[in-house]
């Protein structure tokens, strides 16, 4: 081929350049083989769809039938060939329309050079049409059966899903009233040495459920100036622990996180820990530790011992561990009841139906399926979630049970629930199925986001839009919520709505989906260990990127995911592995790297792009050549300006920019967002879009993305006001709005904006208000749940007009008005349950009647200089459960310790479990429990 090209530039001074641009045509003509190849793609597109079909029929047969298990590993191989070729497709197809079919010579010669891939897709295509043909004629004479199987959704289960409330349950805890009250106590008795107390027993026993019931519960929470919980797990470094035990301390007790901590050597960990809980009765709970001597050895010397009733609990499935770590109190976990056996058993089964109780046609088999369950709380729920997406039939619940295996009585406990964990997970839809595997790439006790979650099935192409206006990530949300109820994810944190927040695997769970990850060549993690090959789809990297060499065997690798949070060469891992130019999510969230290099241009299939948390500062100019991706998530990078070449990324969905400069929110512009360039208002794919400057271009072609469902400009201007609202009237999907003023002396004139009702729920304004008034809509936002007023300036009580808005669940007012009073009324927002007030040197007055504000959670109060009383009526606020007061006047401060006589303002504040006093001291911020 190079010397053909050679021959081609050597005539052309002779025919002159049209000539040889002619001959160079009839040539690509003649020997191109993409027509022919773009008729084999078409085909096996339609016979890939046919090929999942069988897989997802297989993956029901498999673990029963030899036949069929090998029949479909093999057809699994050819489903990734496929995609592989139908990538190096794409990707010669975008080269063409990007340069155009015949244009310049050199673009000419560009496809001569592609005439030799052309033909090895064809040679491909034609090994793969020829394995398929011959793997058809194996295939085994259970055929799939027509119509949808019970891997798929038949009509009955999409209605008892629709039916499903959006957030179900997750039932109560069961058969541990006696445990409870035995750890609570021991916990808030009045011995003042530090206690250590263990909590043992198998895995799926409920230790950690039994010891977070207790953690949560009001009684405990108000005996303790300091607590933090800490997964342990196998493997861990002591650095590690510490970093993760100091994050826990100060987030749990609204402190303010110590700067770099990443960075910090283990001895100023060690200073810092210790100083931090010097003198404070503090509670560690060490969840699911294993190895006691080496714990306390590299890690015991931090928790100090200063005779205030300190205690720590750990959890163990380890008997020796139990024993070693505590000095006087263990308890044993042992296998429920048969009466509780049932009742949890039926909440998670039944939990559709108002009385939970069991068929009476369906005793016999429920009673069957808890026998092999042996008291198991995991295993219990595992198969009580299982059968709840069943219908209440006799044939269904005697197949289920008889896959248990329920005649082995002699089955171990623990196989047992790995039995019933197994059988969950093949009872899983295979949309589900695949979402459930990706979570076993995520470190072990790794808290997962579900954002960054939803967009990464998304790019991985596990979702697809059902109908017109149900978003991928929509989608892959409810699949997120239905794996939490099946109890094959457990959420560890919600937010104020009840959505999930932050979501982790079960050990056990994780086990399972790591052993069948791996089987099915779906994912494989790296953590330091010798790797000869990888021969997966996902390389999850968590310890030794250094030691890892990019060459070696990653030929099949398609998302690349660092979680060792070591710096390392991008550039030469793009440069030397060859799998990286068809990778489709580059994850790289916390890694500290720097800059971008230009070869990351080169990864053409990309679709997801993370470097949230990175130190990078700029993105290549080549970006724009990334025609495929989906999500490119910069938030917190220290990059100030976007390239120009972003304004070519078609298929972009996600676009994240926002930088926090100012954590507290002191300044108004605590976020200045970045400069887009101009003809990002071109991406008509995007739907989110945070944050970016506004300039007169831009607030007048901002309405060109239709799509938009989040949207947050900084820097807006009050000329720029009557564009904004026209372009912001045009975006009929957002639900996410966030204007920020220039500065502090711009008014934000919005009167013109016209909100739908019920689509916007969320809204944040920061900066003045035009005439010092709420625009006349606010009112009519019957579906805002979150709402923030900064630096607004009101001259009139918002309160009347906001105290209506029935879903309301979120309110910030941060120097808002500048009233002296505020008066929540009774009947008042029915569902707040976050409040922050402050800013204001003026108001000196927050009344509270009876009836307000019933389902508030938790009040800030920041920097009201003129505050000197707690707020009237807050002894009727019986839901409260923090209060969290900021750099608050010292008379008020002593008010609160009940200081100078003031017992009848303690007593009004009596009943909140947390009271946390924040102010800034030595050149830091320190904090104090007052509860």
């Amino acid at each position: 081929m190079a010397e053909a090209l050679a021959v081609i530039e050597s005539i052309g001074s002779s025919i002159g350049e049209e000539g040889l641009k002619l001959v160079c045509s009839q040539l690509l003509k003649a020997a191109s083989p993409w027509e022919e190849v773009q008729g084999k793609i078409k085909w096996l597109k339609n016979q890939s769809k046919l090929m999942v079909a069988d897989i997802k029929y297989a993956d029901k047969k498999k673990d029963v039938d030899e036949r069929w298990k090998a029949w479909v590993e093999i057809l699994r191989d050819m489903v990734r060939q496929f995609e592989d070729i139908v990538d190096e497709y794409s990707h010669l197809m975008g080269e063409q329309h990007r340069h155009g079919f015949y244009g310049s010579l050199h673009t000419t010669f560009r496809h001569c050079k592609h005439i030799k891939a052309w033909y090895g897709i064809r040679s491909k295509l034609k090994q793969v049409e020829d394995m398929l043909h011959r793997l058809l004629m194996q295939k085994p004479s259970d055929g799939v059966q027509d119509g949808p199987t019970r891997s798929d959704d038949s009509s009955g289960r999409q209605q008892h899903r629709k039916e499903a409330p959006y957030f179900p349950d997750e039932g109560e805890v069961v058969g541990f009233e006696t445990y409870k009250n035995l750890l609570v106590g021991w916990l808030t008795d009045e011995e003042p040495e530090r206690t250590i107390i263990s909590v043992w027993g198998m895995g799926g026993l409920g230790k950690t459920t039994l010891v977070n019931d207790v953690y949560e519960s009001q009684e405990v929470k108000r005996h303790f100036d300091r607590r933090a919980w800490v997964r342990v797990s196998q493997k861990y470094t002591a650095e590690d622990l510490m970093r993760r035990l100091m994050e826990d301390l100060y987030n749990e007790n609204r402190d303010i996180l110590p700067g770099n901590i990443d960075a910090m050597p283990r001895d100023s960990l060690e200073e810092t820990l210790r100083s931090y809980l010097q003198q404070k009765r503090y509670l560690i709970v060490l969840d699911d530790m294993w190895h006691i001597n080496r714990c306390f050895d590299e890690f015991g010397s931090v928790l100090v011992d200063s005779k205030c009733r300190n205690r720590i609990v750990i959890t163990t499935r380890i008997h020796d561990v139990a024993y070693l770590a505590a000095e006087s109190h263990v308890l044993e976990l042992k296998p429920l009841q048969e009466s509780d056996s049932w009742i949890l058993f039926c909440n998670k089964a039944f939990w559709k139906d108002k009385d939970r109780s069991c068929p009476s046609d369906l005793k016999h088999w429920a009673t069957e399926i808890l026998k092999r369950c042996h008291g198991l709380p995991l295993a219990i729920v595992a198969a009580g979630s299982a059968l709840s997406y069943r219908e209440k039939e006799e044939l269904q619940w005697r197949e289920f049970c008889k896959g248990l295996d329920w005649g082995e009585t002699s089955m171990p406990m623990s196989d047992s629930v790995k039995n019933i964990l197994n059988l969950s997970f093949r009872d899983l839809p295979y949309r589900l199925r695949i979402c459930f595997l990706y979570c076993s790439i995520f470190p072990e006790d790794y808290l997962i986001k579900r954002k960054r979650l939803i967009r990464l099935w998304a790019a991985e192409g596990f979702v697809d839009e059902t109908r017109e206006g149900i978003s991928k990530e929509e989608v892959a949300e409810k699949n997120l919520n239905e794996l939490i109820h099946r109890c094959m994810l457990q959420v560890v944190k919600r937010n104020h709505f009840r959505r999930p927040k932050l979501c982790r695997m079960h050990d056990i769970v994780r086990e399972l989906s790591w052993r069948i990850s791996k089987q099915e060549y779906f994912g494989t993690i790296y953590s330091g260990e010798e790797a000869e090959w990888i021969e997966a789809r996902r390389l999850s990297v968590q310890k030794g990127i250094n030691d890892l060499d990019p060459q070696r065997g990653m030929s099949d690798v398609r998302s690349f995911l660092v979680f060792d949070m070591t710096s390392f060469s991008l550039k030469s891992w793009i440069s030397r592995s060859t799998s990286f130019r068809l990778l489709r999510v580059l994850d790289l969230e916390g890694v500290p790297l720097e800059t971008v290099p230009n070869e990351v241009a080169t990864l053409f299939n990309l679709r997801y792009l993370g470097l949230r948390r990175t130190l990078v500062k700029e993105l290549p100019r080549s970006s724009g050549r990334l025609r495929n991706l989906q999500t490119l998530d910069l938030y917190d990078s220290q990059i100030e300006k976007l390239p120009r070449g972003i304004t070519q990324l078609k298929n972009l969905r996600h676009l994240f920019v926002e930088s926090i400069r100012d954590p507290i929110f002191a300044e108004l512009a605590s976020d200045p967002g970045v400069k887009a360039p101009k003809g990002i208002w071109n991406l008509k794919n995007l739907q989110a879009l945070q944050s970016v400057e506004a300039d007169e271009d831009m607030v007048r072609h901002l309405g060109n993305l239709t799509q938009l469902r989040t949207l947050r400009i900084t820097r807006v201007r009050g000329m720029h006001s009557v564009e904004l609202c026209a372009s912001i009237a045009k975006m009929s999907q957002l639900v996410s709005l966030d204007i920020v003023a220039s500065n502090e002396g711009e008014a934000l004139q919005l009167e013109a904006l016209k909100p739908p009702p019920y689509l916007y729920q969320k809204l944040e304004l920061r900066g003045q208000l035009e005439h010092g008034v709420l625009p006349h809509w606010f009112s009519s936002l019957a579906g805002l749940r979150h709402l923030g007023l900064s630096w607004s300036r009101l001259r009139e009580d918002p309160l009347p007009c906001l105290h209506a808005l029935p879903n309301l669940a979120v309110l910030g007012m941060y120097k808002a008005y500048d009233g002296q009073e505020l008066r929540f009324h009774a009947g008042g927002f029915p569902k707040l349950k976050f409040l922050m007030l402050g800013g204001s040197n003026q108001l000196d007055s927050i009344g509270m009647e009876e009836g307000a504000l019933p389902s508030l959670s938790e009040l800030c109060l920041l920097r009201c200089g003129g505050m000197k009383l707690p707020p009237q009526g807050i002894e009727h606020l019986t839901s409260l459960q923090v209060l969290y007061l900021m750099e608050m006047p010292m008379e008020f401060i002593e008010r609160m310790r009940g200081g100078n006589g003031n017992i009848e303002e303690r007593q009004k504040v009596q009943h909140i479990p947390l009271i946390k006093h924040v102010f800034p001291s030595g050149g830091k911020w320190t904090s104090e429990t007052l509860s």
